[in-house]
């Protein structure tokens, strides 16, 4: 018995539905993937992120992502800083401030500032600086360490300002400029960090 000859339009439609089905499970499998390395993109993100704060507080005393909870408050002079929330569960932990020091030689460069709920230092450092070399730069950590000095400070037991001035920080001989605007511009962070709400204020903008 001799077979019928497939319809042509038969072929033809098995052929689509079949591509079509390959097709489909391709885009299944490439959107599977897609969503599985954005995942791993953004957790390597927040990783890397936590691991740079992890100089400002110890990993183990935090487990949100800061960056997440950030918001905008009004700094020194009229210069704005950026206050993330250091949270374990529901308690905030503290803050991670990035602030602007104004009164330097040059214009304002950014520090960045652990500062516990109770308003005491747990570490500062220098993010972005534009002092003049051999003067300025001597706060740098690489270049002694003025920045120590500010670890345990807070408004109930420093006065922020130099020595020469009357205050609780030494300074440099010749070199008083950059460390009176260091120890000023601190002091004025935590003044305005414990006045406000930073939860009250406008979120940051995306990194």
């Amino acid at each position: 018995m001799t077979d019928t000859p497939e319809n042509p339009k038969m072929k033809y439609l098995k052929a689509g539905l079949t591509l079509s089905g390959v097709t489909f499970a391709c885009l299944c499998l490439i959107f599977s993937v897609s969503s599985i390395t954005e995942d791993v993109i953004a957790a390597g993100k927040i990783n890397a992120r936590n691991a740079r704060f992890a100089r400002l507080f110890n990993p183990e005393s935090f487990d949100n992502d800061p960056a997440a909870d950030c918001h905008l408050l009004p700094g020194p002079g009229n210069t704005f800083m950026r206050v993330m929330t250091v949270r374990k569960g529901t308690e905030t932990v503290g803050y991670i401030v990035n602030y602007s020091v104004i009164g330097g030689y040059s214009s304002p460069f950014t520090m960045v500032a652990g500062v516990s709920a109770d308003g005491t230092i747990t570490y500062t450092d220098i993010e972005q600086f534009n002092e003049t070399p051999g003067l300025g730069d001597k706060v740098l950590r690489s270049s002694g360490g003025f920045l120590d000095s500010f670890a345990g400070a807070s408004l109930e037991n420093r006065n922020f300002n130099v020595k020469k001035d009357g205050g609780d920080f030494d300074y440099y001989t010749g070199a008083t400029v950059t460390p009176r605007a260091v120890a000023r511009s601190t002091g004025s962070m935590l003044e305005k960090l414990r006045k406000a709400d930073p939860g009250s204020f406008p979120v940051c903008d995306s990194e």
